[in-house]
């Protein structure tokens, strides 16, 4: 195998990686929702929240991907313009590849609507069992306690899984293009 073709077949092996795990991201966060509203158990919730900071982590790598292929060109001598050109639109390319992963119907989009129904079912729960998550959830992880700064536990976690669904969910891949290919 040559190398240029291998290092084809590895990109696409690490393209489908991807899918993958942002996929079960998203289904994780809605399974993990899931799961506390029918069994009330606190590390559902948990699981689900960092689910979600996951997801908008996976969200901002392709966005600093492409900053860093800027960065790259602008330190880069190119002898021609079409050179640097070509080089620019080589990591448009790759952006576009990288952010179609995370930005199909297979990813966020499929999973979001249910992600914040979900978030709005738990809201109206038993409010013992809800205050027992909290109590287990701090007595494990103190210092989500000190990101509610004061709110309930459970409704602070809840907040930023919608914040952050809705907000990934708002970004629209083309929408990114057009801003990479003005920009």
């Amino acid at each position: 195998m040559s190398e240029e073709a291998h290092r084809q077949a590895t990109e696409r092996i690490k393209a489908y990686e991807e899918r993958i795990v942002t996929v079960l991201k998203g289904r994780a966060c809605k399974g993990a929702l899931k799961a506390f509203l029918e069994e009330g158990n606190h590390e559902y919730l948990v699981d689900a929240y960092e689910y979600a900071s996951t997801i908008f982590d996976d969200v901002c790598q392709v966005s600093d991907l492409f900053t860093e292929h800027q960065r790259r060109i602008m330190g880069h001598s190119f002898s021609t313009s079409n050179e640097a050109l070509a080089g620019y639109m080589l990591g448009v390319n790759h952006f576009d590849k990288r952010a179609s992963r995370y930005f199909d119907s297979n990813n966020i989009y499929n999973h979001a609507s249910d992600i914040v129904d979900l978030t709005e079912s738990i809201g109206p729960m038993n409010p013992t069992t809800l205050e027992a998550a909290d109590r287990k959830i701090v007595d494990e992880r103190p210092a989500l306690e000190e990101e509610a700064n004061g709110e309930r536990l459970h409704t602070r976690m809840l907040a930023r899984i919608r914040r952050v669904v809705e907000s990934t969910h708002d970004i629209k891949h083309e929408e990114l293009q057009r801003v990479v290919l003005r920009g």
